[in-house]
């Protein structure tokens, strides 16, 4: 139970739900860079629960989601730093209390913002299930053993038997991201409570047919066109396991590429038959944006911290590289079959 293993901030939030009357300003709620389904999706749940718990909320995210995402119940009032600095710095130095979701230390807010939200005075609320996370709040919620900050999201209120405040909409956000994050449930953390959750959401009523249209039915033909050159010059190194994804510059610009075009797209990487390792290369403008996937073991978290200026969890983590993307993936190659 969150009230066991995470007594001061259970304590921290009860008080702050039950003196709800007192609090004198708005509640921020942040999510990390590049914001996806999970950041998405437990950021828009708990602003539905604020909502109808009477509590004013601002969903805040430091640029813009993947368009995929549009459709979310309260994603048409979430505040963009990139397009609108001014009114978010004001937001942030208003702000009485603050839940950072989603993400372990601020600096994965992104430059500038990350300073802003650093010096607010607001009481930091964390909820994120990453390794090592930083000490930028007072209260926090850290579980790695959680397969999506939106099922902590939803266990802490159920606990507090409160879950049934998300109504139909915030119940549709946090199953938007759990569904993302732990590949429709095929992911390792996924335990029979996940499950258990999911059907407190069904019983909340949500459509869960809508809502896989909307996430996975409704991509622009760019995306399979991106697939195509990707899934065309895959390398696969059968005898460890691996297969190495990678988009050029070029080519995503040739189709136009989008946010959220890519999402999903190392995962093609483990449907091979033995494959244990899969890593994507994304090649911008001025350095390569790098996603690993691995099966049982291979802890791809410790290998991006250790070699590409990243991080994650044990089987899904994220990197970069300033290398261009030819030289990125030689080394890439040349680490990964020791390490495997």
């Amino acid at each position: 139970m969150i009230k066991d293993s995470h007594p001061e901030f259970f304590e921290a939030f009860s008080v702050l739900i039950h003196q709800r009357q007192s609090i004198k300003s708005n509640i921020l709620i942040t999510a990390h860079q590049n914001p996806d389904g999970d950041a998405l999706g437990s950021a828009l749940g708990l602003h539905w629960f604020f909502k109808r718990l009477g509590i004013s909320s601002t969903v805040m995210m430091p640029n813009r989601y993947p368009a995929f995402l549009d459709w979310m119940p309260g994603s048409k009032d979430i505040l963009i730093y990139e397009d609108e600095k001014e009114k978010v710095e004001s937001v942030i130095q208003d702000a009485e209390y603050m839940f950072i979701l989603d993400y372990n230390d601020l600096s994965r807010a992104g430059k500038g913002l990350c300073d802003d939200l650093g010096m607010s005075k607001a009481k930091k609320f964390m909820i994120d299930h990453h390794v090592s996370p930083s000490g930028c709040a007072q209260y926090i919620y850290s579980d790695a053993k959680q397969p999506s900050t939106s099922q902590m999201v939803m266990l802490l209120l159920m606990e507090l038997n409160s879950h049934e405040l998300l109504g139909e909409e915030g119940a549709a956000c946090l199953f938007t991201g759990i569904i993302t994050d732990t590949g429709s449930f095929r992911f390792p953390l996924v335990t029979a409570d996940t499950f258990r959750i999911t059907a407190a959401l069904f019983d909340l009523g949500i459509d869960h047919t809508e809502i896989y249209a909307h996430v996975y039915d409704s991509y622009d033909e760019r995306r399979f066109r991106l697939l195509g050159y990707m899934l065309a010059q895959m390398e696969v190194l059968k005898k460890h396991g691996v297969t190495v994804l990678y988009l050029t510059h070029k080519q995503q610009q040739k189709e136009h590429m989008q946010k959220g075009d890519t999402e999903g797209f190392v995962n093609y990487g483990l449907n091979l038959k033995g494959a244990k390792v899969a890593a994507f290369f994304r090649e911008d403008e001025d350095f390569i944006r790098i996603s690993f996937r691995s099966k049982d073991d291979v802890d791809m978290n410790t290998f991006a911290r250790t070699h590409f200026n990243g991080g994650g969890h044990i089987n899904a983590a994220g990197g970069s590289s300033y290398d261009s993307l030819e030289e990125t993936l030689k080394r890439f190659k040349d680490l990964i079959v020791n390490y495997v």
